[in-house]
């Protein structure tokens, strides 16, 4: 990233919006009173601390946990063995208890205020990676959960720090920027189990762009690449495997609970039993625990649970539940500039390329597609780092690619920050939150 007197000044306006974001959490943290998560998230902290048992709690990864519950163990926690036991044991102290433990999770969310600037101002300039830092301060959800103990914000922001590594990477692949992608994965898989995709996603991506550049790129580069991502997987393996003090590691995949639920009982032939007697009997690389927390997630979804959407009570939920989700929990403004970034990248004629591409100089907008995983809450505030702008972006931008005539005659882009103005009176209108 070129560093001039704009990206200076932006600098200081950045550590502003920091404090104010972090006042903004701090304010809600020690205002709102526990909710269902905060006592059971942090009696599973205190008893990883104390024991390294992973076992309450173990539907979440432990990063979080062990952060919150850090503090939480030096102040003098007494244990429980569930959440409820937990603020029981510790009477009313458990309020400052759940406060300490909030606090220590405030740097997720000015964690991710940086990655947005830090990307938009690479992609498109200084005002447009403050724009998007301004979209993360404000947005409504990440004020919602950042003062909370549990990992919505943690996942988002290390995930959108993960991609960025790997958009990095992909652009100058050196063996630091390969540890170092391979250490931000391996912290991303620890804040939620939503991120075990991301291995795949980033082999589609980096297949997607180097296949850009078969004419171009020698046949041993591809074998660089290889050893690097090899490098990666080696390197976030062991960053998931220390978080769980190596507990249940290269355990024959027999021994994990994830076998029971995933093995045929009635195989078709003798081949295929074969394959499963030594599928069963090969060492798998992760902790039990992990795979633990993964079926545990998988049970949870099996069951049915009744949900209530638009006036009625249903089994199965409903395929409109996220688009409505997200359609009343955003302000009028984000949405407006999600639709202006997503107008410009469909009409624009641009082939969507990772944050950007090669030439994101003569980009008019950054795609806003930020792909909502699972429940609503567990990735839902990238949305704002998925609506980085440009400054001068505006109505005549997407309207000369229906060949209509601009709304406004001056050359400056006004409406783009009169947007993001109306994001933020909508989110601290409102604040502090009352939440689910």
């Amino acid at each position: 990233m070129e560093v001039g007197p704009e990206t200076h000044t932006s600098r200081w306006w950045l550590l502003g919006l920091m404090g104010v974001h972090a006042a903004l959490l701090c304010y809600a943290a020690v205002r709102l009173s526990p909710t269902w998560d905060d006592p059971r998230r942090l009696s599973a902290g205190v008893q990883r601390w104390a024991f390294g048992d992973f076992a309450l709690d173990i539907g979440n990864p432990p990063l979080v946990s062990l952060v919150a519950g850090f503090p939480v163990k030096l102040a003098g926690a007494r244990i429980g063995d569930t959440g409820h036991r937990f603020a029981e044991i510790n009477g009313p102290r458990v309020l400052t208890l759940v406060t300490i433990g909030r606090l220590a999770c405030i740097p997720f969310g000015l964690m991710g205020v940086w990655i947005c600037w830090r990307w938009g101002t690479e992609l498109y300039g200084a005002r447009s990676g403050f724009f998007a830092a301004l979209l993360w301060c404000f947005c409504p959800l990440v004020l919602a959960h950042g003062p909370l103990v549990t990992a919505d914000v943690a996942s988002a922001s290390l995930g959108a720090c993960a991609f960025f590594a790997l958009r990095q990477w992909l652009c100058n692949s050196t063996w630091p920027r390969a540890v170092i992608a391979g250490l931000l994965l391996g912290v991303a898989l620890l804040t939620k189990y939503v991120w075990v995709i991301m291995p795949g996603l980033w082999v589609r991506l980096w297949l997607f762009w180097r296949s850009r550049e078969r004419g171009v790129m020698p046949k041993h580069f591809w074998l660089r690449d290889i050893r690097q991502i090899g490098g990666m997987a080696v390197v976030a393996l062991y960053v998931v495997n220390a978080a769980f003090g190596f507990k249940g590691s290269f355990h024959p995949l027999a021994e994990h609970p994830l076998w029971g639920q995933t093995k045929t009982d009635q195989p078709n032939s003798d081949g295929e039993s074969a394959v499963v007697r030594w599928l069963g009997r090969s060492p798998v690389p992760l902790p039990r625990d992990f795979l633990g927390g993964i079926g545990a997630v998988a049970d949870s979804r099996a069951r049915e649970h009744t949900h209530y959407f638009n006036g009625s009570t249903r089994q199965q939920g409903s395929p409109w539940f996220y688009i409505v989700g997200l359609t009343l929990k955003l302000p009028l403004g984000g949405h407006r500039i999600d639709r202006l970034g997503n107008c410009g990248a469909l009409f624009s004629g641009r082939r969507f390329e990772l944050a950007g591409g090669s030439d994101p100089g003569s980009a008019r907008c950054c795609p806003a597609d930020i792909c909502h995983l699972g429940h609503i809450a567990a990735v839902r505030p990238l949305y704002p780092a998925g609506s980085a702008v440009r400054p001068d972006l505006d109505e005549p931008s997407v309207s000369e690619f229906f060949r209509t005539k601009p709304s406004r005659t001056d050359g400056g882009g006004l409406r783009t920050p009169g947007m993001v103005h109306s994001e933020q009176h909508a989110s601290l209108s409102a604040q502090p939150f009352v939440h689910e």
